[in-house]
């Protein structure tokens, strides 16, 4: 390969998620075992369909705005699966069985704060970026889980080792170039450019590593397609980003 162009959104050593299970468990326990009515923050596309399917499975009734409504729609007809949530409107009044996940940029909103306080809700952020414990102050959330469909720090330089390019790019990278935060592992790039000798093992150019988070049942990969595909047809006008808004 000759050049690699490739996110890096959580490209720092301190980025290293558990694995999906792990998180989803986590999610689970914390949702059975929280007292009232829980709002659920994550990006529309993605982020927001595995919450409401979490929620479900904790037995909450899951409620979310039309604009998720929308998105789940088409995600439901290409990958044949259902989302048990119900709409969520004004005269919606939360019990303490229910969960209602909303898009992540709806918590920069003062609505969510009094909703919470009315409603006697707790509140949970969804992103990669919790690992740092910072981002449960800087949002006032309850409660924070590292759930992203984000390549951490582990996979980005292991994907960078497989595809063993002359050159690598990132983009929507942390200030710390890629070259530099691969050089952490010992195993990984040494430099950004390089010669890669011609006798290098084909082996080692094709390994992969299994994410974490292919215990999803393909969902993340399959959205990526799919976010691909309505961008094509331009049905998203607009799309939340990890990188572009801290999450």
């Amino acid at each position: 390969m000759d050049v690699l162009i490739t996110e890096a959104t959580y490209g720092e050593p301190e980025y290293v998620f558990p694995d999906h299970q792990t998180v989803a468990a986590e999610i689970r326990a914390w949702l059975t075992e929280t007292d009232g009515p829980v709002l659920l923050l994550g990006y529309a596309l993605g982020r927001a369909q595995k919450l409401q399917l979490l929620a479900a499975e904790a037995g909450r009734t899951v409620y979310t705005p039309d604009g998720v409504l929308r998105v789940n729609e088409p995600i439901a007809a290409h990958l044949d699966v259902e989302f048990p949530v119900e709409a969520y409107g004004d005269e919606t009044d939360l019990t303490s069985e229910d969960a209602l996940v909303l898009p992540m940029t709806s918590g920069r909103i003062d609505w969510i704060q009094d909703l919470a306080a009315d409603a006697g809700a707790a509140v949970a952020g969804f992103s990669g970026w919790a690992i740092d414990s910072s981002f449960k102050f800087r949002g006032d959330y309850d409660a924070t889980f590292p759930l992203s469909d984000h390549c951490d720090f582990e996979e980005l330089c292991s994907t960078v080792e497989a595809a063993n390019p002359e050159r690598s790019t990132p983009n929507t990278a942390p200030a710390t170039p890629l070259p530099t935060i691969s050089r952490a592992r010992a195993t990984t790039l040494r430099q950004s450019n390089r010669t890669r000798p011609h006798s290098e093992s084909s082996e080692h150019r094709s390994a992969e590593r299994t994410s974490p988070l292919s215990s999803t049942v393909s969902f993340s990969s399959s959205l990526s397609v799919l976010k691909i595909t309505l961008a094509r047809n331009g049905s998203l006008l607009s799309m939340d980003s990890d990188s572009s808004s801290g999450t």
